[in-house]
C-alpha cells in the first residue's frame, strides 16, 4: 500500500469474508470501514464496480483491479456430517458439562467441546490431539449416511470463490488464482481445473477436517440448539504445523501477485508454544517479503487461547491490509489486547499498514 491511510479494516460479522477484496463467500454478511463498498449479502454481486471500487483503495487506475490472486495456507478434504448423528454412532450421548479445550484428547473432551458451543449455537473449531481418536469419529463419520466430501480450508474455498465468482473482469481477462496449501489425490481432482497447484505441495494422501453440522433447535444432552451452526474438528499436521509455508513464498514470487489472501494462523494453536511462536515468526518475514504494493488480505477462524492471538495481533496485524473475523473471534482479538468492541488505536495494529480498526 502506498500509505496506511487508504488502507481498509474489513470485519466480516457473521462468517468468514475477504471483505478487502469485496467477493462474496458462502452467502455471509460482511462490515467495513469503506464507503460505497459493495454489499455481499444478497447474492447479487457486480463484478465490474466491485474491482473499480477495490482499485481506487490500493491506487490502481480504474477497471484495472486484480487478476491475479495467491492464496493460503490451509487447506483439506471436508468430511460434512449431521452432528448427533456421528456422535449417536460414537455412543456418546452428551451427558456432560459445557466446558471450552484446547486441543480435543479424548471423546469426554469432544463431548464437553462440542456441548460448549452447541449450547450457545457458537461455531467452533478445534484440534484433535490424539490420531487414534480422529481415526474412530472418521470412520463413525463415513459410516453416517448423510457424509459428504467437499474442498474445505479456508484459503482453498476462498480461492474458489474468487476464481468462480469472478469469472469475467472489466476487460475480458479471466483471474487466475494460485494455492499454496497441501493437497492430496482427492483434493487434487477438486482443484485442479480452478487454480495453479505447486507441485512441491503436492501430499500422499488428503487430509480431513469433520464438520459436524447441526440444525436450529436440535437436542442432545438435554440441551436445545438456538441457532443452527458447526463445529470442526481435525488431525491435520500439514496445516496445523504450516508445512507449506516454505513452499508458498518461492510460488509466490515466481507466480507474481496482485493481491494476496491468506488464512491458517488458528490451526496452529494446538501446537507447543514455542513452536507457535517460531513458526509465527516465520509467517511474518514472509509478510514482509511481499512487495508493499500488493495487498494482503488475512482470514482469522476460531480460536481460544487469548496469549496466541494477542500475538497474532501484536505481530502479524501490522503487515496485513484487510481481515475478515466473526463476532466470536472480534471478540477474543479485543479480550486478548485488553480493548473494547469499539476503538482500537495504533498499540497493538503497529502503525503500519494497518492503520485503523473500526468497532461494529
Amino acid at each position: 500500500m502506498a500509505s496506511s491511510s487508504r488502507t481498509l479494516f474489513a470485519l466480516a460479522a457473521t462468517g468468514a469474508l475477504a471483505a478487502a477484496l469485496y467477493f462474496y463467500y458462502d452467502s455471509l454478511t460482511s462490515y467495513n470501514t469503506a464507503p460505497s463498498a459493495p454489499a455481499a449479502s444478497d447474492g447479487n454481486f457486480d463484478q465490474a464496480k466491485s474491482f473499480e471500487t477495490f482499485a481506487s483503495y490500493i491506487g490502481m487506475p480504474p477497471k484495472a483491479g486484480p487478476r491475479r490472486f495467491a492464496v493460503g495456507l490451509n487447506s483439506c478434504v471436508d468430511l460434512i456430517v449431521p452432528a448427533l448423528e456421528v456422535f449417536k454412532a460414537l455412543g456418546a450421548e452428551g451427558v456432560v458439562e459445557g466446558k471450552d479445550h484446547d486441543a480435543i484428547g479424548s471423546l469426554e473432551d469432544l463431548q464437553e467441546t462440542f456441548r460448549h458451543f452447541f449450547e450457545k449455537g457458537g461455531a467452533g473449531e478445534r484440534f484433535v490431539s490424539n490420531g487414534e481418536l480422529f481415526k474412530s469419529i472418521v470412520s463413525a463419520s463415513r459410516g453416517v449416511k448423510a457424509a459428504r466430501n467437499f474442498v474445505g480450508g479456508n484459503a482453498a474455498l476462498m480461492g474458489l470463490t474468487i476464481k468462480n465468482k469472478v469469472k469475467s473482469l472489466p476487460q475480458g481477462e479471466e483471474v487466475s488464482v494460485l494455492m499454496g496449501g497441501g493437497y492430496g489425490p482427492e483434493l487434487k481432482n477438486m482443484l485442479s481445473s480452478h487454480m495453479i497447484l505447486p507441485e512441491q505441495a503436492e501430499l500422499e494422501v488428503d487430509d480431513y477436517h469433520v464438520i459436524l453440522e447441526y440444525p436450529s433447535g436440535a437436542k442432545w444432552g438435554g440441551v436445545t440448539a438456538p441457532r443452527a451452526n458447526r463445529f470442526i474438528i481435525s488431525h491435520d499436521i500439514t496445516n496445523a504445523q504450516m508445512k507449506t509455508l516454505e513452499l508458498f513464498q518461492p510460488a509466490l514470487e515466481s507466480f507474481r501477485p496482485e493481491a494476496v489472501v491468506l488464512s491458517g494462523l488458528h490451526m496452529l494453536e494446538g501446537e507447543n508454544p514455542a513452536f507457535r511462536s517460531k513458526r509465527l515468526n516465520d509467517f511474518v518475514e514472509m509478510l514482509k517479503k511481499i512487495p508493499k504494493h500488493i495487498p494482503i488480505h488475512l482470514e482469522l477462524a476460531s480460536m481460544a487461547l487469548e496469549p496466541y492471538v494477542k500475538e497474532i495481533a501484536e505481530k502479524v496485524f501490522q503487515y496485513v491490509d484487510s481481515m475478515g473475523l466473526n463476532e466470536q473471534e472480534l471478540e477474543l482479538v479485543a479480550n486478548s489486547v485488553n480493548g473494547s468492541l469499539g476503538y482500537y488505536g495504533n498499540e497493538y495494529f503497529g502503525g503500519g499498514r494497518m492503520g485503523l480498526v473500526g468497532g461494529m
